[in-house]
């Protein structure tokens, strides 16, 4: 009958636009949550990363120039500052990092990066009170011999967290972009399904 071909005609448009409304919907949903992801627990944690290595690198710079001006009080002081004023915004980003989301396999790389920061900032600490107390030699040969041992590890457990970040931040990104390649396809192939079924029914 007429009456039932155009009910048909109506309804199964309507019912396939609902069905790819909801789907729509449901995958906006999940990009946005990926995306907050993206940025909260990996993009942001990669600079969190980058700055806490900068200050390591100025923390370094500043104990080299103390030990080199052994006859500059007011500059030996000011570049012992300098260190203990990064020392404590390492300390204030860290554990910002560490509240980001994390893979068991990225707790693991967070662990050995901290016994390796440690170790580091330990001999540090040890060379800028040998300098402060005028012990030159104690100094030099803190930064010479133990820092440059302990220094390539550390440098390289956090090459090591800021990589597997940004390993991380592009899966994410994949995923989303596959994400919406399947939401395209299904609409696209929803829209001609129901073009071709409503067509069936009109003949």
């Amino acid at each position: 009958q007429i009456s039932h071909r155009l009910y048909l005609m109506v309804a199964i448009p309507l019912l396939l636009t609902l069905v790819m409304a909801i789907n729509g919907f449901m995958a906006l949903r999940n990009t946005n949550a990926g995306l907050k992801t993206l940025y909260q627990d990996r993009l942001i944690p990669i600079d969190q990363l980058a700055e806490i290595n900068v200050l390591n690198q100025m923390s370094l710079a500043d104990l080299l120039y103390a030990s080199g001006n052994s006859g500059d009080k007011n500059s030996i002081d000011g570049h012992l500052r300098a260190i203990k004023q990064n020392q404590a915004g390492i300390e204030k980003i860290w554990p910002e990092f560490m509240a980001s989301e994390m893979t068991e396999a990225e707790k693991v790389l967070a662990a050995d990066h901290l016994v390796q920061r440690d170790a580091m900032w330990k001999i540090i600490s040890q060379a800028t009170d040998a300098i402060a107390a005028g012990d030159v030699e104690k100094s030099k040969r803190l930064i010479n011999i133990d820092l440059d041992k302990i220094r390539p590890m550390q440098e390289d457990s956090i090459d090591k967290l800021k990589a597997y970040q940004v390993t991380n931040a592009e899966t994410f990104y994949q995923q989303g972009a596959e994400r919406y390649e399947s939401i395209f396809l299904f609409d696209l192939i929803g829209t001609l399904f129901g073009f071709i079924v409503t067509v069936g029914i009109a003949i």
